[in-house]
């Protein structure tokens, strides 16, 4: 399951995306403008050399209990993910 852009953020991050990115507003949505500032958030992270997933940290799949275990769960979030919501984020992020 890919990740989705909340409506709830988009107003702020699209703000924020000219600091990002220059991106002019003229004529772009928020999402366009949400996507932007993602592309090139992306683009910094591979010129920096940072990992942009587990398996570049040669993380496997039979770590991934091991890693659900370990995750601090904050409470005061809307909702609070369970350990099957965790490993699938985890498994997405292979």
């Amino acid at each position: 399951m890919p990740l989705k852009i909340r409506s709830w953020n988009l107003k702020n991050t699209a703000a924020t995306s000219l600091l990002f990115t220059g991106a002019g507003l003229s004529g772009k949505t928020e999402e366009q403008l949400v996507k932007e500032r993602l592309a090139a958030m992306k683009a910094w992270m591979k010129e920096v050399g940072l990992a942009m997933n587990f398996s570049e940290l040669d993380v496997t799949e039979e770590m991934i209990g091991n890693i659900v275990d370990g995750t601090l769960i904050l409470k005061g979030v809307n909702k609070l993910p369970s350990g099957n919501d965790i490993r699938e984020v985890l498994l997405q992020a292979m």
